[in-house]
């Protein structure tokens, strides 16, 4: 009888039981309530890093693709929601030979920018390289004839190869004028960036290109 008075005494009620449960039930959800937002916080300051990051990451990578974008061939447009960046990256460039040399006479294939007939030139100094399906600009200012998209500053180049040392170009024309160093560009296709946002963080950029 001694043994189970002892045993007995070191129990707990129903009551008791109840009682602790409720009370780790109000302290958990007391804690809960300051761990909460702590938490919380830390989760969305990891989003907020990834997003700040991919951005980052975006605008460098545009910034460098302009950097080596023919001059003048950026441009903004919108539609449907949508904003469009377009521009044409340069895929060589070089200096054109602008008049005739009595020195090298072998070489007397200048631009004439004001010829009708005109349909090569000699390339100054390093070779060229122009991949299939390439063109030609000279002088984009892009406004008025001088605007790649819809003047007439651009050809195509019809002996595509590497190491170029003359550009044959199509059709032959009169150009709008000749390039400050007389420089040129060989390009392909343009670029577009597709900006579409989304009012709940789903929106979308994506780039196009060929």
């Amino acid at each position: 009888m001694p043994q189970i008075d002892r045993f007995r005494r070191a129990g707990f009620t129903l009551i008791e039981l109840t009682v602790v449960i409720l009370i780790l039930g109000i302290l958990s959800a007391s804690v809960g309530v300051f761990i909460a937002s702590p938490v919380r916080s830390y989760f969305e300051s990891i989003d907020r890093a990834k997003l700040t990051n991919a951005g980052n990451s975006t605008i460098r990578r545009i910034t460098r693709e302009l950097q080596s974008a023919v001059p003048n061939t950026a441009r903004v447009t919108t539609a449907s929601g949508t904003t469009y960046l377009e521009y044409v990256p340069i895929v060589d460039a070089g200096r054109y030979r602008h008049a005739v040399s009595n020195n090298f006479p072998s070489q007397n294939n200048p631009l004439i920018v004001t010829s009708s007939t005109n349909t090569s030139f000699g390339v100054l100094g390093p070779t060229i390289n122009a991949p299939s399906g390439s063109q030609l600009v000279v002088w984009n200012l892009g406004t008025g004839n001088s605007n790649l998209y819809s003047g007439t500053n651009i050809r195509s180049v019809t002996n595509p190869g590497a190491a170029l040392q003359t550009i044959n170009f199509s059709p032959a024309g009169v150009w709008p004028g000749d390039s400050p160093g007389y420089r040129f560009q060989i390009v392909t296709t343009a670029v577009t960036y597709a900006c579409t946002p989304n009012a709940n963080g789903t929106g979308t950029l994506t780039r196009y290109s060929g």
